[in-house]
């Protein structure tokens, strides 16, 4: 077979009963500056990014201190509703501090239904403060689905094989 383009379709346009396609060749998207999307099990967007667009409203949770050590905040019971508290690990904790300045920590972990890790010390927070808990997602397609409702925004291909027709086994997957 012999070649004769290699490219790809950009976009199309309809006009009347015709439709105009515009093509770009393969070794012009290569003249492109900045990074490219990989191929990859799981999802490469930001939580909550632009590419993303899960729902940070509907993701978080208000709820009180109940006890400030290190960098593990102590919450009441029930804080998470009907969501895992395991669910917030690589979600944030936002409040705002008696000088009106912002903060925002990430979550790393929940030990418990109350307990909950964050990645620093938190300055100026106290027991009796109003805060916002916010969803983590661990990229997985299960995650994008159930927790989120966003899976039409998922950008990982969780259908790459694991197992290699030559034999040999991908030790990153």
């Amino acid at each position: 077979v012999q070649v004769i383009w290699l490219g790809s379709i950009v976009s199309h346009t309809f006009q009347g009963s015709e439709i105009i396609i515009k093509c770009e060749l393969d070794a012009a998207g290569l003249k492109r500056v900045g990074l490219r999307m990989h191929y990859q099990h799981g999802c490469p967007h930001a939580l909550y990014g632009p590419s993303c667009r899960a729902d940070k409203a509907a993701a978080t949770r208000s709820t009180t201190v109940a006890g400030v050590a290190s960098a593990t905040l102590t919450l009441p019971e029930g804080w998470s509703g009907a969501t895992s508290a395991a669910k917030f690990a690589n979600g944030y904790v936002f409040y705002t501090r008696a000088n009106g300045q912002p903060e925002r920590l990430p979550i790393l972990s929940a030990t418990d239904a109350t307990t909950i890790v964050l990645g620093n010390r938190p300055p100026a927070l106290y027991a009796g403060m109003s805060i916002d808990v916010v969803l983590g997602c661990d990229h997985s397609m299960a995650d994008c689905r159930s927790l989120h409702n966003n899976i039409k925004n998922f950008g990982g291909c969780p259908w790459i094989p694991l197992d290699n027709p030559v034999g040999i086994k991908n030790n990153f997957y």
